[in-house]
């Protein structure tokens, strides 16, 4: 924990520090960029007295230096995924309950603790954003969550034969979201409401 890397050409890398914690430790977890800013979520960890909440850090040099975000208010616990939909930075819980949160600059984030109607259980493996949508898909878990655009609530979509895959994974590329799982299956949809496997 504490620690990332920025490289110019992907070949050579060099060490930056990332924020550090007088009196605990921040741990990161997954990092995406957006207008030119990196944005890093994941857990803020106090020793005394033990305490575990979110923590966020953004950079405008490329990866160079690292400050610290600030919340509106304190989520339940990690931040798990992140990523940039092209007008703002959203991120969301570890486990989909701690809820989500927004932010246009890296720097101020809005948090919504009661984000989703129907979280279920299951950890957050990726979060990601196309044609105007945020999809996160939770591991052992039947349905995805969906932001669509002009919308302030998340929506449970049904994923397919989800009784017999764990998604680990999504991306959005050539105009599609495409979701992987850990046994080899995949998922592919452009709207978020139909899906071919």
């Amino acid at each position: 924990a504490g620690t990332a890397a920025w490289s110019d050409d992907g070949m050579v890398f060099h060490q930056s520090q990332m924020p550090q914690r007088e009196n605990g430790w921040y741990s990161w977890y997954d990092i995406c960029e957006g207008n030119g800013v990196f944005v890093a979520v994941g857990r803020d960890y106090q020793q005394t007295p033990y305490a575990a909440g979110s923590a966020a850090a953004f950079s405008t040099d490329r990866g160079r230096t690292w400050q610290l975000a600030t919340f509106d208010q304190t989520l339940q616990g990690a931040l798990g995924a992140v990523c940039f939909d092209g007008t703002r930075f959203v991120t969301v819980g570890q486990y989909l309950r701690y809820g989500a949160a927004y932010s246009e600059d890296g720097e101020h984030w809005t948090c919504d603790p009661d984000a989703f109607t129907a979280p279920g259980s299951g950890t957050t493996q990726r979060l990601c954003a196309g044609n105007g949508m945020c999809l996160a898909v939770s591991y052992s878990q039947s349905t995805a969550q969906v932001l669509r655009r002009g919308k302030t609530a998340w929506e449970a979509v049904e994923l397919p034969e989800s009784g017999y895959h764990q998604w680990r994974g999504c991306c959005f590329g050539m105009g599609r979201f495409v979701l992987v799982s850990g046994d080899g299956a995949i998922l592919t949809s452009r709207d978020l409401k139909e899906f071919s496997i």
